[in-house]
């Protein structure tokens, strides 16, 4: 089991991983940390395009690197990672390795972002109060006649004055809105 801590400045984000198996009792798991290193860090600058592998040095000084896109909000899942910049570049990390999977770019600024509970959609809180929703993968949909919605896509459905939104844990298809 991996767990993630992520926090992001202006112009990068950090990423704390822990790697504890769930078996191991407190002692084992003592001894075990004494013979491997069990948390990976790394800084990343909104710039640049991580593929993933890492030399395995921590370099603090990305994060005071200037950048002319700065970060807005973040989000993160299981398996994915999201930041979005006031341009409206939306960039989506895989979560395991830290590799830039694939950019998105929306004519609106961000304000919140916040992945379901299966992170197959995305919704998107920008700083006019619009809610609206992304597909992060590729959904069948029985009545459209293409077959499904295109990943990356904003969906029609929209929401004016919304201040907050909470997806449920158990189904990838509910939320709630403030």
């Amino acid at each position: 089991m991996m767990k993630s801590v992520i926090a992001a400045s202006k112009e990068a984000f950090y990423v704390w991983q822990d790697r504890v198996d769930k078996k191991l009792t407190a002692l084992e798991i003592n001894q075990v940390s004494k013979t491997r290193k069990e948390g990976r860090e790394r800084v990343f600058h909104i710039d640049e395009s991580p593929s993933g592998t890492s030399d395995g040095t921590l370099n603090f000084a990305k994060a005071f690197t200037a950048t002319t896109d700065l970060i807005f909000c973040i989000t993160a899942s299981d398996r994915m990672l999201i930041v979005g910049c006031g341009s409206g570049l939306l960039q989506r990390y895989s979560l395991s390795n830290i590799s830039l999977l694939q950019k998105y770019s929306l004519t609106s600024r961000r304000y919140q972002l916040s992945l379901n509970c299966n992170s197959s959609r995305l919704t998107i809180i920008d700083i006019m109060g619009m809610l609206t929703f992304m597909d992060v993968e590729t959904r069948a949909s029985s009545g459209d006649a293409k077959g499904g919605s295109t990943a990356g896509d904003p969906s029609a459905f929209e929401r004016k004055d919304v201040w907050d939104m909470k997806w449920a844990n158990d189904n990838p298809d509910l939320f709630s809105v403030i």
